[in-house]
């Protein structure tokens, strides 16, 4: 199972286990802040490295934490405030969900952006199912 599991506002751990209730009792006990977990998906050693790849830019050295910063801030932003209607399953539904969220934003502050997505009917409702997984 691939997992990601929030450390405070500012770390998040995207870690493999077969086990996530021993992994997380395990992390709980080295961490004095109240861990949470954010999202557990099935995946394996491979699918976990495609993750720390994709977020190399944020990674913590040589651990397995990132700092929430960037894309990364954004898609977990959009899975916590269920702002996009994406059903998470893997990676890049995850940045799907990021990339939504930031446009969605982005159109709240920007009246040109609302303008041109509300004139090709691409609102909120709209985008949810050109985003969802097939199947």
């Amino acid at each position: 199972m691939i997992y990601l599991i929030m450390s405070g506002p500012t770390k998040v751990k995207i870690g493999y286990t077969s086990n996530i209730n021993i992994r997380i009792k395990s992390l709980q006990t080295a961490n004095p802040v109240k861990l949470e977990v954010l999202l557990v998906l099935e995946g394996e050693r491979k699918t976990e490295l495609e993750w720390h790849y994709y977020y190399k830019d944020y990674r913590i050295e040589n651990t397995e934490w990132f700092r929430v910063k960037g894309k990364l801030r954004e898609s977990i932003r959009a899975f916590k405030t269920k702002t996009t209607n994406i059903k998470v399953v893997d990676l890049k539904t995850f940045i799907k969900a990021g990339m939504q969220y930031t446009i969605l934003q982005k159109a709240k502050r920007n009246k040109k952006l609302a303008k041109y997505l509300k004139d090709k009917k691409l609102t909120n409702e709209r985008l949810r199912p050109f985003n969802k997984p097939n199947g």
